[in-house]
């Protein structure tokens, strides 16, 4: 009799688990992935035009995890009675929202493409100022589609795989301003002689 009510107790916990578990605050592994998603969220936007395939992972990553999150803290207020649920653990539930809007405030501020650009701007400028120069297959972390130097000073670097329905670049242009020549291309600025160039499809 003994042994039917330890099982019947043991049925009844393991029933119970996931309920337990969806109100808990986020765990090690939730936090990890919420950080990895976070990193892969800025190495898309270190491109202009997003990297696109890393960002469809990124989003849905996001989406995944917000309503993972979502659905834990509805449980754990419903289950324990309000706000005094998220005390006890209140940076484990802080941390997702907080992480979620400081990479939003830093893809905002341009600052994946601004740091990228660091990495790029000695390769650019080489190229641009050489006329003896091999066109690169890569400059900095970008990788590259075609390059071309400007008439008056400069580069354009077209980058392999930026974009989704436009093809995305960025031109050194320290002597006058980019303009479009007549073509599907048109110019925004990033800072100093640096610009973003948008070739329509």
């Amino acid at each position: 009799m003994d042994g039917a009510v330890d099982l019947d107790a043991a049925a009844g916990r393991l029933m119970n688990l996931p309920r337990r578990s969806l109100g808990d605050a986020p765990g090690r592994v939730f936090l990890t992935l919420v950080a990895a998603d976070a990193v892969l969220t800025l190495w898309a936007f270190t491109a202009p035009g997003v990297w696109f395939r890393p960002w469809l992972v990124a989003a849905s990553g996001w989406l995944v995890l917000g309503a993972l999150w979502a659905m834990r803290a509805g449980s754990a207020f419903r289950r324990n009675g309000g706000v005094s649920a998220w005390s006890r653990d209140a940076w484990r539930w802080l941390a997702v929202p907080l992480v979620a809007i400081a990479v939003t405030a830093m893809v905002e501020a341009g600052l994946p493409l601004r740091v990228a650009l660091i990495t790029a701007e000695p390769a650019m400028k080489r190229f641009a100022d050489d006329p003896q120069a091999a066109e690169p297959s890569h400059v900095g972390v970008y990788p590259l589609s075609w390059v071309d130097r400007r008439a008056g000073g400069g580069a354009e670097f077209l980058l392999d795989g930026a974009g989704f329905f436009d093809e995305y670049g960025i031109v050194y242009s320290p002597t006058s301003l980019p303009r479009s020549n007549g073509s599907n291309s048109r110019y925004e600025h990033i800072t100093g002689p640096w610009y973003v160039m948008i070739v329509g499809m």
